[in-house]
């Protein structure tokens, strides 16, 4: 650098990748270790796949629930965040095994879905809106047909 010329030389770009230890068995905690250890072998896959879909997962069941405050006499608080990804060439079983580590958190969501579907069908069968509701969907469902009400009853 001069004083009639203030900026570098340049450097040449590359792609070079710089060299990243390897995950190996005994970085993971023993309370994850058997279940991703055994998820890689089944999938025969890179342990790093399920074990950042673990870390990823568990942030989220986490969510707000805990906080950072940053300053110890101030009531400013920061919920973190954690995003993941992975990063694999095709077919490399990302995908699957994502799934496996999620599956049991899935079937909780589905079955409580399914329990909010239910006690949601209760509660219109509960209501008085319920035979109009059906006679609504009786007369979508056919409008070429007849519909005869006979009481809480309808013949076709």
């Amino acid at each position: 650098m001069t004083q009639d010329n203030p900026w570098l030389k340049p450097e040449k770009i590359t792609s070079e990748l710089l060299s990243v230890e390897q995950l190996t068995e005994e970085l993971i905690p023993e309370s994850f270790g058997a279940w991703v250890i055994d998820i890689a072998k089944r999938m025969q896959c890179p342990l790093d796949y399920p074990f950042a879909t673990v870390i990823v997962m568990c942030a989220s069941i986490i969510g707000t629930r805990c906080a950072i405050r940053p300053k110890s006499k101030d009531s400013w608080q920061v919920v973190p965040n954690l995003w993941g990804g992975l990063v694999g060439s095709p077919s490399a079983l990302k995908t699957p095994a994502i799934q496996e580590v999620t599956r049991m958190l899935t079937e909780l969501e589905t079955n409580k879905f399914n329990d909010f579907e239910d006690e949601q069908i209760q509660e219109d069968q509960e209501s008085d809106l319920f035979p109009q509701v059906i006679w609504k969907t009786l007369r979508l469902s056919n409008p070429n047909g007849m519909f005869i009400p006979h009481g809480n009853i309808l013949f076709f």
